[in-house]
C-alpha cells in the first residue's frame, strides 16, 4: 500500500474525530503517502493531526487532484457529493464507513435504547473493511491535535494573572445552545480570578457581544474571526473550555483540555460525546432526549428543559472543582 486518500469535507468536529484513523493507517503502512481531501477552511485541523503527508483543499470544480493513482480511497463522509468525488479520484479500491444512520434515527425517534459508543467507532468500520484485526481497532487512540505555540497567542491573553476559561456560547442550532441568560449567571457568579474568553464563529459574534456587554469586567473578546490555526492556539492557552455539543467541543477534547460539555437536543448516546478523559458531560437525560440528530430551531415540547434545567450553580461547581487544583 503506497498511496492512501482520506475524504472528509466537513465539519469541524467530524474532521477532528477522523484523526485516530489516520494514526492507525500510519502505523500499519508507515511507508505509505497519506493524503487528506477536505474543504479549504478545515486545512489547519488536518495540519494539526501530525499524520498527513499531503492535503488536498477542496474548492469545488477548481479542485486539483493528483494525477497518480491511489491504492485506496477512504470516504469518511459518505454522501452524494463525496460519492461523486470518488468517481473523479483514481483509486484502485474505495471504501466508505458505516454511518448507522437508521440506528441514529431510531434513537432520535425513541424506538431504540441503543447507544453508539462514539463517531470514531463508526469511522473504524473502514479499518475492518481493509483487513484490520479487532485488536488493532480496539487500540485506536483518542483524537489528538498538535498545538504550535511559537509566536503566539495571536490575541493578547497572556500575562493576565487570571485563570482563562474559553466559553463557546453558540452551536449550529438553537436547541443545542445553553440559554444566554444562564451563561451570564455563570460569568457574573464566577470567582473574580477567572476570565472568560468569548469565542465562536462569525455567525455567533452577537452571542459573544451580548455576554461581553453585560459583564465586561470578567470577559475578554478575542473576536469571532480567528482562523482555525489561531483558535487551536487560543484554546491551547486556556485552563478550561465550556461549550455546547459543537465542533469546538471536539477541538478542545482533541487538545486534552479540561472541559465541560452541555447536551440539549442531542445526546451522548448518538456517539457525539467528547473523547477526553478531562471532560465532564452535562446531560439531563430527559425522556424526550434526544429530539434531534443535529439540533433544531425550537424545542418540540415547548419547555427546553434539557438546557434550562441545568443550573448555573452546577457549572460553577464544576469550574471550581476542575480549576481548584491549579
Amino acid at each position: 500500500m503506497d498511496r492512501i486518500l482520506i475524504i472528509r469535507l466537513s465539519s469541524l468536529g467530524d474532521i477532528v474525530l477522523t484523526q485516530p484513523v489516520t494514526v492507525a493507517l500510519k502505523r500499519k503502512y508507515p511507508a505509505a503517502e497519506l493524503s487528506y481531501l477536505t474543504k479549504a477552511q478545515f486545512v489547519p485541523i488536518v495540519e494539526a493531526m501530525g499524520t498527513i503527508d499531503r492535503i488536498i483543499a477542496y474548492s469545488g470544480s477548481r479542485t486539483v487532484f493528483p494525477r497518480q493513482r491511489f491504492d485506496l480511497a477512504i470516504d469518511l463522509h459518505d454522501k452524494l457529493s463525496t460519492w461523486l468525488l470518488r468517481q473523479q479520484v483514481k483509486a484502485t479500491r474505495t471504501v466508505e464507513y458505516d454511518k448507522k444512520h437508521l440506528l441514529r434515527q431510531l434513537i432520535v425517534w425513541h424506538l431504540s435504547r441503543a447507544s453508539i459508543p462514539s463517531t470514531l467507532s463508526l469511522y473504524a468500520t473502514v479499518l475492518r473493511k481493509i483487513g484490520f484485526g479487532e485488536e488493532e481497532v480496539r487500540a485506536l487512540p483518542k483524537p489528538a491535535l498538535r498545538v504550535r505555540l511559537s509566536g503566539v497567542p495571536p490575541v493578547d491573553i497572556a500575562g493576565t494573572g487570571h485563570k482563562l476559561i474559553a466559553l463557546f456560547p453558540g452551536a449550529a442550532h438553537e436547541t443545542k445552545m445553553y440559554p444566554l441568560a444562564q451563561w451570564l449567571e455563570v460569568i457574573r457568579s464566577a470567582d473574580d480570578n477567572y476570565r472568560f474568553l468569548l469565542l465562536g464563529s462569525p455567525a455567533e459574534e452577537h452571542l459573544c457581544h451580548f455576554l461581553s456587554y453585560r459583564c465586561p469586567e470578567k470577559t475578554m473578546l478575542p473576536g469571532c474571526h480567528l482562523g482555525l490555526a489561531e483558535l487551536i492556539r487560543v484554546i491551547g492557552a486556556c485552563d478550561l473550555v465550556l461549550s455546547n455539543d459543537s465542533g469546538p467541543m471536539h477541538l478542545a477534547a482533541a487538545l486534552g483540555k479540561k472541559q465541560v460539555a452541555l447536551f440539549g437536543a442531542t445526546h451522548p448516546r448518538l456517539g457525539f460525546s467528547p473523547m477526553n478523559d478531562n471532560a465532564v458531560v452535562l446531560c439531563r437525560d430527559l425522556d424526550c432526549q434526544p429530539c434531534s440528530l443535529h439540533g433544531g430551531h425550537a424545542c418540540p415540547k415547548g419547555h427546553f428543559g434539557c438546557m434550562t434545567g441545568i443550573p448555573a450553580e452546577k457549572i460553577l461547581g464544576l469550574i471550581d472543582q476542575m480549576l481548584g487544583d491549579q
